[in-house]
């Protein structure tokens, strides 16, 4: 769902990557998506299925009736860009000085535009940083401050 909303989004000159694999020193980092876009730069996307909640004790994910608590996928987004950035650095200097980004995407779970998590699903805002129908909006300078997320 949200590979087919980016790749029907993207421009041409656009390059979608999935299951990105980095090894960063001893540790190996994967970023569900990247999207490298000449001269806006580049995202590293963490998706997550089923329902996604967060409260007092952390991040939730919710899928066959079985709630789980999971890692937060901010920081996830947040080491896949960072790996990302300092391969790079190592290997083309001229790409690792590209704009940079995380973001992370929750297609099965609704949000309103404010934030707050509904009872019922309500339309997706272009606000939505979970909108997997306007994903390609936030590549536009506009909205850069919808990258910006907390972990």
């Amino acid at each position: 769902m949200v590979w087919e909303a980016l790749r029907d989004q993207l421009p041409d000159d656009a390059a979608l990557f999935h299951s990105v694999n980095l090894l960063d020193g001893n540790r190996e980092q994967e970023i569900d998506l990247l999207v490298a876009w000449p001269g806006v730069g580049l995202a590293a996307i963490e998706v997550k299925g089923g329902r996604i909640s967060r409260d007092g004790d952390g991040w939730h994910q919710e899928s066959g009736g079985q709630r789980r608590r999971i890692s937060s996928p901010v920081v996830q987004a947040q080491n896949g860009r960072h790996a990302l950035t300092r391969y790079l650095e190592r290997h083309a200097s001229a790409a690792a000085r590209s704009r940079a980004a995380h973001l992370v995407v929750f297609p099965f779970t609704w949000y309103r535009s404010d934030g707050r998590r509904p009872t019922a699903p309500e339309p997706w805002s272009s606000t939505s940083t979970t909108c997997p129908t306007r994903l390609a909006e936030f590549g536009r300078p506009s909205n850069a401050t919808a990258l910006v997320t907390s972990p």
